[in-house]
């Protein structure tokens, strides 16, 4: 079985908190052990950062960014 992407790490953890609202703090210590450290930036799985996820610009996207550092999960 191939190893997951962090799109697909990001989204099976989050899967469970649709609508709730996070920290990019508490995003982080969430995917501790999950995602490495680097690459656990929710922006890159939100609307409108550069370089991101493939999922950022579509309705695949695990977070709509509410505010700075402020995420809620789709």
């Amino acid at each position: 079985m191939p190893a997951k992407t962090n799109h697909e790490r990001f989204f099976d953890t989050f899967a469970p908190y649709r609508g709730r609202e996070f920290t990019t703090s508490e995003i982080d210590r969430m995917l501790e052990g999950i995602v490495v450290k680097g690459s656990r930036l929710p922006n890159d799985h939100a609307e409108g950062n550069k370089g991101a996820c493939a999922c950022a610009q579509t309705d695949r996207r695990v977070f709509d960014k509410l505010g700075h550092g402020r995420y809620r999960v789709r």
